[in-house]
């Protein structure tokens, strides 16, 4: 969430390949961070990992996080198991 993906590689895209299906980024509209993580959501679309990206209004901040804390809850506890 509100990932900080730094530069953006080709190493790291392949380094998600096997969470596919498990991929989750969700970033405010405000945020910083929000170009790098629609970039990296493209990247990992081309690449053919499957992710799902969310744009809400906001920013990298805890009023933000917390709003989606029973989302993030809701996917872990889907998600990780697995």
């Amino acid at each position: 969430h509100s990932p900080a993906t730094g530069r953006m590689t080709k190493g790291l895209v392949r380094g998600l390949r096997p969470y596919s299906g498990r991929i989750w980024l969700d970033v405010g509209t405000e945020d910083s961070l929000a170009g790098a993580a629609t970039s990296l959501d493209q990247a990992l679309r081309s690449d053919g990992t499957k992710d799902h990206l969310e744009l809400g209004p906001g920013g990298h901040d805890r009023p933000y996080w917390r709003a989606h804390t029973p989302e993030y809850l809701t996917f872990y506890g889907t998600h990780l198991g697995s």
